[in-house]
């Protein structure tokens, strides 16, 4: 099995379009090829981002977004998706002045 890196042009918040990405970037695609996608693009692409502002307050987007909280750490040890993770998986790290969630469950 061999892994490979597909470059693609910048993927930005608050939303943008994975299909067109896609598209874009998976030019040669062969049968039997497996795609994986982070689930920080699905959630840009599901428009999962929240404007950092002073007005937003982390913490309180973090108790909203976990389905379970633990109030004895800093910012609390969450569940979110059935998966431990601190701040209920929300990430600032280059999002471009955006919060980015977790994405919605996809059924």
């Amino acid at each position: 099995m061999d892994f490979l890196a597909i470059k693609t042009r910048l993927f930005l918040p608050p939303q943008d379009d994975l299909y067109q990405l896609l598209d874009q970037s998976l030019t040669e695609l062969k049968d039997k090829d497996v795609v994986v996608v982070s689930s920080r693009l699905v959630a840009i692409h599901q428009g999962r981002c929240v404007k950092v502002a002073c007005s937003t307050n982390k913490d309180d987007l973090i108790k909203q977004e976990a389905e379970r909280f633990n109030q004895l750490q800093p910012h609390g040890l969450t569940i979110k998706s059935q998966t431990l993770t601190p701040y209920a998986g929300i990430d600032r790290a280059n999002g471009n002045g955006y919060y980015i969630l977790w994405p919605e469950e996809i059924n």
